[in-house]
């Protein structure tokens, strides 16, 4: 699965995913540090939570 983080009509992020797309979201949720992709997470989460924090809409585009 293909997904993409998006903000003022600028992708911010595209990532991809072999899990659900639930699981994948709670990591960046949370900024788990999963294994090698921890840092991702982390980056991920930080970036999303700034823009919201300056109350930016932040959606997310998928592709199954």
């Amino acid at each position: 699965m293909l997904y993409a983080f998006e903000s003022d009509s600028i992708v911010k992020y595209i990532g991809i995913t072999e899990n659900t797309l639930k699981n994948r979201m709670s990591l960046y949720k949370s900024g788990h540090n999963e294994k090698s992709s921890g840092s991702t997470n982390k980056k991920v989460y930080k970036q999303i939570k700034e823009l919201l924090e300056n109350e930016k809409v932040v959606n997310i585009y998928i592709l199954t």
